[in-house]
């Protein structure tokens, strides 16, 4: 099997984590960052292995699948793992939606309940519309989540901070 390019997988990485920070934080039930990214090819992850991750390291886990060879256009599935009040759910087939730029959420498949990060934790956000333009609003996040993720300088160093960089910034009409 072909190994990923790296480089673009944490383009995509970086501007997918600044896509999903709130912009205006509450105060965070977790004072410590309690996210995780991980990645690889479709059918790379371990359920078992990122559930445990996730209770072991008391940390919610964003697993982003990207196809060897056509990384640069970003990841095929969403795979998330949380630790919610002490269970562990996992949500293997999710989505990047965005309600046309002014939020971003990651919405497991057939929900209607998405997630963010307030710069510590993973949030839950209900009653998101999952009606008619549900697709469109997908489609359009994957074209801002692309965008995003080409604007990421070369050699970014790895992420520690959830401070969405510079080049990440939107404006009132979604990303510039």
């Amino acid at each position: 099997m072909k190994d990923l390019d790296t480089d673009a997988v944490e383009k995509f990485i970086v501007a997918f984590g600044g896509l999903m920070t709130l912009r205006k934080r509450q105060p965070s039930p977790k004072p410590r960052l309690t996210v995780m990214f991980s990645y690889g090819p479709p059918g790379f992850v371990d359920e078992l292995l990122l559930a445990r991750t996730t209770a072991e390291l008391d940390v919610d886990v964003i697993h982003l699948e990207f196809e060897p060879g056509r990384e640069a256009e970003g990841p095929v599935n969403i795979y998330l793992c949380e630790d919610r009040n002490g269970t562990i759910l996992t949500w293997p087939k999710c989505e990047l939606w965005t309600d046309r730029g002014s939020f971003f959420l990651v919405v497991p498949h057939g929900k209607d309940f998405g997630f963010a990060f307030d710069g510590s934790a993973l949030i839950r956000v209900t009653d998101i519309h999952t009606g008619p333009a549900f697709d469109e609003n997908v489609e359009h996040a994957r074209e801002l989540l692309a965008s995003a993720a080409a604007r990421v300088p070369a050699g970014v160093p790895r992420v520690t901070q959830a401070e969405p960089a510079p080049y990440l910034s939107r404006g009132r009409r979604g990303m510039h």
